[in-house]
């Protein structure tokens, strides 16, 4: 088990965006809408956590689900797991 801590923007445009996470622990530091999460370098059981920065919205829907968007403001974060298709929530902490 290895802890990455590793940063990734999320477009500073307006436009909605596909978050492609650079490690299990992602800071989020982009203020655009989330519509879904890049999945190429995932397998089925991982865990992703991101951690917002700023203020960004995740969007449930495509291949996020969710219990519903999250308006995240700085320190909020959000927890999923891939199963091989989507990203289901695993639980939220806004702070």
């Amino acid at each position: 088990f290895q802890w990455l801590n590793l940063t990734m923007t999320a477009p500073a445009n307006a436009q909605a965006a596909a978050l492609a996470p650079l490690g299990k622990r992602t800071h989020v530091t982009g203020t655009d809408a989330i519509t879904s999460i890049t999945t190429t370098n995932l397998k089925a059981g991982d865990e992703l956590t991101f951690i917002f920065d700023s203020t960004a919205t995740l969007t449930d829907g495509n291949n996020i689900k969710a219990a519903g968007n999250l308006s995240a403001t700085a320190d909020d974060t959000w927890t999923g797991v891939y199963d091989g298709t989507n990203v289901y929530e695993v639980g939220r902490s806004v702070n």
